[in-house]
């Protein structure tokens, strides 16, 4: 060690140099905060597997080796564990027998499927099936869910520009909402799933907790209402998924592609969305029900959405904020696996194997099922746990841990001020929004006489 070496106030250890971040703004947001003044070598490879800009971006931060400042390093961070060492080697293990490259066969299935799915939607809407109709179209916003959630990845064809046009229009045509607004949140919850404060999967007050910690320390608790969250269990499935999907769809998402920064790809996505609904709908039914409707088949593919979601992470332990642990870590300690299925492997895109995919997220999906045994090995060598549960059983789980969390919240929820009537009105009316357009799209869709019906 020179005279002169010392540690910036902020860096990442990659591939054993010191790399200053102290004022680098990274281009995702502020997902690197994961990783601030620990080894992010494996964060760094499986974030940017294909990316030369990444590379870029690296090169010309300031650096120095890792030798330099070693003996300024509190002792675990001055080397690599041999976890994330044995990591690396079976990575590029897998990458020279050809598990990341992509099949453009697959990619043509995938994205077949989705506007197949469309077609049939609407065409049964537009024949006056109105409930098959949006079930259908809101089960085929699912299935875009999935698609562009490998386009945001770029895991689909390994190409940027292709991958992401299809993530755009996948999740702005299925799910109305924004794959850049998308991509910020999602690579935080990769980053550092299940860590307090990092994890936004864990930041859902007031609609739900899926961690009792969270009822003492959310700076959101004085909006959250005990009696909502004593019955999350019963109302997660469903409503919160539909309230949840409004809130983004009216007002987290537009404040980034519009105010923050006009993007054009989700307004026209979206807006491509709204025209084919309202074209079919409106002469049916007129503009209010055509939108009641739209929202309907939001609904649907929300609760698809997070429902599936919801059963491979929030039942298990919560990372405290200032205890970070590494990439491997993280995966095999606050994710799981669900069971391979051939139909849990299309219902839940591919989705089940959730510890393959955080180590691996820019591998196709669709080949991760068939790492499960060698992961196991891995996971046994290395005295690291595997979890994997059937389909049901990890609904049940997620059923339990909610009604768990639920019964605790009477006792942890302190509010600053004291709740009255007016509170739990206001509480009430915000939480009454998704219910009434909910059962508005869902009447008018289970009237059996579409002629009678529509005027």
């Amino acid at each position: 060690m020179t005279s002169e070496a010392q540690l910036p106030e902020k860096y990442v250890i990659i591939n054993d140099r010191v790399y200053d971040i102290s004022t680098f703004r990274h281009p995702g947001g502020s997902v690197i905060r994961s990783y601030l003044n620990v080894d992010a070598t494996n964060a760094f490879k499986q974030f940017h597997y294909r990316s030369k800009t990444a590379e870029r971006y690296l090169k010309n931060l300031p650096s120095q080796p890792l030798d330099e400042v070693k003996s300024l390093l509190p002792k675990e961070k001055q080397q690599m564990s041999a976890l994330e060492k044995d990591f690396i080697t079976l990575t590029e293990e897998l990458a020279k027998e050809g598990w990341f490259k992509p099949s453009i066969p697959h990619v043509l299935y995938r994205i077949s499927e989705v506007i197949i799915m469309f077609i049939v939607g609407f065409y049964l809407l537009n024949a006056g099936y109105v409930m098959p109709g949006l079930l259908f179209i809101g089960l085929t916003g699912g299935r875009a869910g999935w698609l562009q959630h490998e386009g945001g990845h770029r895991s689909l064809t390994g190409n940027d520009i292709f991958d992401k046009f299809v993530q755009d229009w996948a999740i702005g045509f299925g799910a109305i909402i924004s794959g850049y607004k998308w991509n910020i949140m999602h690579n935080k919850h990769h980053a550092a799933p299940q860590r307090e404060g990092y994890d936004l999967d864990l930041e859902t007050i007031p609609l739900v907790a899926f961690y009792q910690d969270v009822l003492r320390k959310s700076k959101r608790i004085n909006i959250t209402a005990k009696w909502w969250i004593r019955y999350q269990h019963y109302s997660f499935f469903i409503w919160t998924s539909a309230a949840n999907a409004l809130f983004w769809h009216f007002y987290l998402h537009p404040k980034e592609y519009i105010i923050n920064k006009f993007r054009p790809m989700p307004v026209l996505a979206i807006g491509a969305r709204y025209a084919v609904h309202l074209y079919i709908t409106v002469p049916m039914m007129g503009w209010f029900w055509g939108l009641m409707t739209l929202y309907f088949s939001i609904f649907v593919t929300s609760s698809y959405l997070f429902t599936n979601f919801a059963l491979n992470h929030t039942h298990l332990p919560v990372v405290p904020k200032d205890k970070p642990k590494s990439w491997v870590e993280y995966c095999f300690d606050h994710t799981m696996d669900i069971k391979p299925h051939l139909v849990t492997d299309w219902w839940m895109g591919y989705l089940n194997y959730q510890i393959l995919h955080h180590l691996w997220p820019n591998m196709p999906q669709f080949r991760q099922g068939a790492l499960v045994d060698r992961l196991k090995k891995f996971a046994k060598d290395h005295k690291m746990t595997y979890i994997q549960q059937g389909y049901f059983e990890a609904f049940g789980t997620t059923f339990r841990n909610l009604k768990t969390i639920a019964g605790k919240a009477d006792r942890l929820i302190e509010h600053k001020k004291k709740w009255g009537f007016g509170q739990n009105f206001m509480f009430a009316a915000l939480v009454a929004i998704p219910f009434t357009i909910f059962m508005l799209g869902f009447s008018k869709a289970a009237v059996g006489d579409v002629q009678s019906l529509f005027v």
